[in-house]
């Protein structure tokens, strides 16, 4: 009887000390895992200009085009946006991506229906091989003259529905409170629009992706 007490403790601090080790052991794989794809993998987010409101014209000549469609000219200071595109950093497929993107802002002379002043189409791009938090996006002013130009609404496409609203902090809190990741090789839409006070208004912003590895705040 005593003989097959002490067999059933051995085999209960054995079963236990198994149990403990097959934990240790998984956590370990995990960190070993995690170490390993991120000493081979490769971190890289970009941001690229997709659409401008301009794209690609001169203001003044669109709002000719679009005063022809829409005689309804609207008697107000019309804000233009220009994108140009920093060092690039990434590739999806044939689509670059860069390190950051300088948004100029003018305002001047009115502005004719359907055009939307300025306004533009942002994207994001994880071109790399590992998923990424995005932490915020940056907008750092290079250069201003003449009246405010500020950022009066925005839109962000996130896959489980787009979230909107207005001015720079509502925008930071947006991505504070998604905890979004980016998994590689996917996409994510900010849409910009920006007013002005005054009619020679301008402002160039620079525009940043801060970002972080998936398992990192």
């Amino acid at each position: 009887m005593r003989k097959r007490s002490v067999f059933l403790l051995v085999s209960l601090v054995l079963i236990f000390s198994l149990g403990v080790m097959g934990a240790a052991y998984a956590r370990w794989s995990d960190t070993v895992q995690i170490a390993f794809d991120v000493a081979t993998g490769k971190m890289a987010v970009g941001i690229r200009c997709a659409q401008g409101s301009c794209e690609g014209k001169e203001c003044g000549q669109q709002e000719q085009e679009s005063a022809q469609a829409d005689l309804q000219c609207i008697e107000q200071p019309a804000a233009a946006v220009s994108c140009s595109a920093g060092p690039v950093v990434c590739t999806i497929g044939s689509v670059s991506y860069s390190k950051y993107v300088d948004l100029t802002v003018k305002t001047g002379g009115t502005r004719c229906k359907p055009v939307d002043p300025g306004g533009c189409i942002l994207e994001l791009g994880n071109g790399g091989t590992l998923p990424v938090r995005i932490k915020n996006i940056s907008l750092d002013t290079l250069y201003k003259k003449g009246g405010a130009v500020s950022l009066a609404e925005w839109s962000i496409g996130f896959p489980g529905g787009p979230r909107s609203g207005t001015g720079l902090k509502q925008l930071h809190n947006a991505f504070t409170a998604a905890d979004f990741i980016l998994e590689p090789g996917q996409k994510l839409t900010l849409s910009l629009r920006f007013q002005g006070e005054g009619k020679h208004a301008e402002a160039t912003y620079r525009v940043r992706v801060d970002s972080a590895l998936w398992n990192k705040s």
